[in-house]
Order: structure tokens, then C-alpha cells, then sequence
């Protein structure tokens, strides 16, 4: 359900769920704030939250803008793809969705979210080779086999490995950073065929061929997808 409130001369919108839980909880991802709260809750609690929050929930919403990777609600709508910025042209009439050297070619909506998941649908489909190839070059420099690579669209996981499967599942979301942090969250997925949890020999592994994982993490860490 969505909601708005006036503060301070603004308007926060926020995303409210109602769920069997004692208390109200606030979070903010992906630059929208999301509320969920028990039934019957009164709405003046709602906004008390809200009023005393309203300078994190702020930073936050700015610091998403700032790193953001795609907006489609932009007088200048864009996409980040491998460090390159990329116009989308939006059409009123039916075409298919294109990547062309020079821009991103779809169908004007409504909903903007569903136009955000049908890019990304796209964008798995056309960017599946060159993860495949990434994925090869890794696998041989580390000695590692895998049965399968499967490309989605995720909101809290950049990768996962089923070492028992020997299964890497990468995040298509990975398109939006340099190459070198795709090659990280490679090298960390197949280093879970041999290490399935997150030890101290693990990370010691991980280095041995990305040296500069650490640097990679904090930039992973970053608002903006």
C-alpha cells in the first residue's frame, strides 16, 4: 500500500505492509522507504517514526541518488553499464527492448518497477555470454570445475554457489561496476567449491587471486543498485 507524508515542506512516500509482528519496522532500500506493521496500528505512530527518522531516511535517499546505476525517472533517464552511461529512449508505441553502442531502446510504461525487472530480463539474456566467458577464464586460472552458471536479478545477493552442484549464480545487477568487481564476486563463488563458508583460509584463498578484495567489497557495500 502506498502512503505519503508532508514534512518539513516535502513529501516522503513509503511502501506500507501489513504484518502479523509486535512492533513498526522502518527501512529504506533501493532509495524507497518501506514500513511494515502490525494490524490495527495507528497511523500517528507511523508517522511519529517516520518525523523521527526523517534525517537518516534523507542521508540515505541521497547517498542512493548519488550511486545510483539506473533512473528512469530522470528528465535524463540512464543506465551505468561497465562504468559507460547510457540514454534510454522511450517509445510510446510496442517494440522490443534493444541495447544498441549508443543507447537503450524501450517501450515507454507506467509502472516503473516492472519496466526496471524487464530491463534486467533483458540485460540477463544479452550480458549472458560474457559472464559465461568471465566465468571460464576464472575457472581455469583456479582450477576449478563448475556444472552450471545461472544469471539473475537479485536485491541482496551479488552471487551464490552450490558447491554440491557445482552451481554459480551470479547477479546481472554486476553489469552496473567495473569489470574487475565481476571478476571478484567469480573468483569468491568458485572459491565456495572448495571453501563453503566464509573462513580465515577462505578469504586467505580469495587473495591469492583478487588481492584487492577488500577494496571491491566496500564498493559492493555502496547504495545505488
Amino acid at each position: 500500500m502506498k502512503k505519503s507524508l508532508n514534512i518539513n515542506g516535502g513529501v516522503i512516500e513509503y511502501n506500507l505492509k501489513i504484518a502479523q509482528q509486535k512492533n513498526i519496522i522502518l527501512n529504506v532500500k533501493s532509495g524507497k522507504v518501506n514500513i511494515s506493521a502490525p494490524p490495527g496500528v495507528d497511523c500517528g505512530d507511523i508517522e511519529k517514526l517516520i518525523q523521527r527518522n526523517i534525517n537518516k531516511i534523507n542521508n540515505v535517499i541521497h547517498r542512493y541518488n548519488i550511486n545510483r546505476k539506473i533512473s528512469l525517472n530522470s528528465k535524463d533517464p540512464y543506465i551505468i553499464i561497465f562504468n559507460k552511461k547510457y540514454p534510454i529512449k522511450f517509445y510510446k508505441k510496442e517494440i522490443d527492448i534493444k541495447l544498441t553502442n549508443q543507447m537503450l531502446h524501450i517501450t515507454q510504461g507506467s509502472d516503473v518497477d516492472f519496466m526496471i525487472k524487464k530491463i534486467y530480463n533483458y540485460l540477463k539474456q544479452y550480458y549472458k555470454n560474457l559472464f559465461q566467458d568471465y566465468l571460464n577464464k576464472w575457472s581455469k586460472k583456479m582450477n576449478l570445475e563448475y556444472d552450471e552458471l545461472v544469471v539473475k536479478n537479485m536485491v541482496s545477493r551479488w552471487g551464490i554457489c552450490y558447491p554440491f552442484e557445482y552451481k554459480i549464480i551470479l547477479n546481472i545487477r554486476l553489469i552496473h561496476f567495473d569489470v574487475r568487481i565481476l571478476e571478484y564476486v567469480i573468483i569468491h563463488e568458485l572459491a565456495h567449491l572448495l571453501h563453503t563458508n566464509h573462513s580465515k583460509e577462505f578469504w586467505m584463498y580469495v587473495a591469492k587471486f583478487c588481492h584487492y578484495y577488500k577494496d571491491v567489497k566496500k564498493v559492493l557495500k555502496n547504495p545505488g543498485v
